[in-house]
């Protein structure tokens, strides 16, 4: 016995030799860095995310092992699932164990032991990167995920076994099943397109807008010039897939808000500088880099010539992530956040800028503007907010524009968690914010 079933473990890890190999040259990467955000299961989840059963990265719905749903129907209904399919897979075990025995599903047994030692390895050796995090959570998610198809072989195996001691029963109810499951798929699978389809409105064969925007970049932009993109923000998606249709051009750009392509590259060449005589690709409608371009759907693409000076918002710490409706942006901040600055093009000759954006706070406060050079020079304004919606700063800065560095805006108010639903599907905000920042600019005057 130990014989054969060492045969069949050797020829399920020589079938699995390449995928082996992948998944240990990806460990560094994995154990470097978090994608996304922490995920608040426990290890019942990512049992039940990988038998189908469970929702899945942050934002959908259907996640009944979350804090959140302690003791409520929702969690009632998921565990219900759950043993619902645990015990298919038990009535047929005997058929799962002819089939590993005859060597069947043994490579599928095999992976399942490797993700479920990668699950512990993650969870229980790898440091929390978030709060209250147990272990890494976000690769832990991705394993149960990638364990999903393997894990359906046995649940189909099983209900295969079970259907000769029911049958015409047996058969009416996984019709029934099938059809609940298919409209469901259909549903979810709509729900997760129409956020992506709703950005590139009115487009919808994403296949020929990227063959045409690749057909644009190559007649509009010389072939030694390199392609920068100029693509931040809400755009950082349509950033790494454009790099994909111009795998043949040198494509350059600021990749720190790129968690994908950043992890790949040398911290030097994270951040590259716009020069002149790029190809430049930005959003149009936008205080861009293009004096005219020629535009393909929500974008431009020309050669950048040097004449739109500007001071670039380089990094932004103490504030949540950027926010959009499409015509603004905005940032919640707790107490205090600092927009480093980096003028770009700027003559020396300019002697003043302009800086401008909306503000408002969760109740009476003051908030207080810095603005600073390189040197150590600043200005600085004092606003007071009673709390109501949004209102206009816009004020002239007597610094220089080429040597500004830094824009820091401090609250003396109290910071509250904002409340409203985190996503369409649900969940609360419970995020601390104490006032709002919207569509900051700084400019030469």
């Amino acid at each position: 016995v130990f014989s054969y079933t060492g045969v069949l473990l050797g020829g399920a890890l020589l079938l699995l030799n390449t995928e082996l190999v992948r998944v240990f040259n990806s460990m560094p990467i994995q154990c470097r860095g978090v994608i996304v955000a922490p995920i608040d299961w426990t290890l019942l989840g990512y049992m039940a995310h990988a038998l189908g059963v469970h929702g899945g990265a942050p934002g959908d719905g259907f996640q009944w092992t979350s804090a959140e749903f302690a003791g409520s129907m929702i969690f009632a209904a998921g565990f219900l699932l759950l043993m619902i399919t645990s015990t298919v897979i038990f009535l047929g075990r005997q058929a799962i164990r002819r089939m590993i025995s005859n060597g069947a599903l043994m490579p599928a047994m095999v992976i399942l032991i490797l993700f479920g030692a990668g699950l512990f390895f993650f969870r229980y050796f790898v440091p929390p990167i978030f709060p209250k995090e147990a272990g890494e959570t976000w690769s832990q998610f991705k394993l149960s995920e990638w364990a999903h198809p393997f894990v359906m072989a046995f649940v189909l195996l099983s209900l295969a076994a079970l259907r000769p001691r029911f049958k015409k029963t047996f058969n009416r109810i996984i019709a029934t099943l099938f059809l609940i499951g298919l409209v469901n798929a259909e549903l979810i699978g709509f729900c997760h397109v129409r956020p992506l389809m709703r950005y590139y409105n009115p487009e919808r064969n994403l296949h020929r807008f990227y063959r045409s925007f690749r057909d644009t970049v190559l007649a509009a932009c010389p072939r030694e010039a390199p392609v920068y993109l100029a693509l931040e923000g809400q755009h950082h998606k349509f950033k790494e897939m454009a790099t994909l249709y111009l795998d043949d051009r040198k494509v350059t750009s600021d990749w720190r808000n790129s968690v994908y392509i950043s992890l790949l590259l040398p911290a030097k060449s994270q951040t590259q500088e716009l020069k002149v005589g790029d190809c430049v690709v930005e959003p149009k409608g936008q205080d861009g880099w293009l004096s005219q371009g020629t535009p393909i759907g929500p974008y431009q693409v020309g050669v950048f010539d040097g004449q739109q000076k500007r001071i670039r918002i380089a990094s932004v710490t103490g504030a949540y992530d950027r926010e959009t409706d499409g015509r603004n942006w905005w940032r919640w901040v707790e107490h205090k956040v600092i927009f480093q600055l980096q003028p770009l093009f700027v003559p020396n000759e300019s002697s003043k800028a302009i800086l401008r954006f909306e503000y408002g706070s969760r109740g009476k406060q003051t908030l207080t503007v810095r603005v600073r050079t390189r040197e150590g020079s600043s200005q600085q304004f004092i606003l007071r907010s009673e709390g109501e919606t949004p209102v206009l700063f816009e004020k002239t800065i007597d610094l220089l524009p080429s040597e500004l560095s830094e824009i820091s805006i401090e609250t003396d108010g109290k910071a509250t968690p904002l409340g409203r639903p985190a996503t369409l599907l649900g969940g609360n905000d419970d995020r601390m914010a104490a006032w709002i920042i919207r569509n900051i600019s700084i400019r030469p005057a």
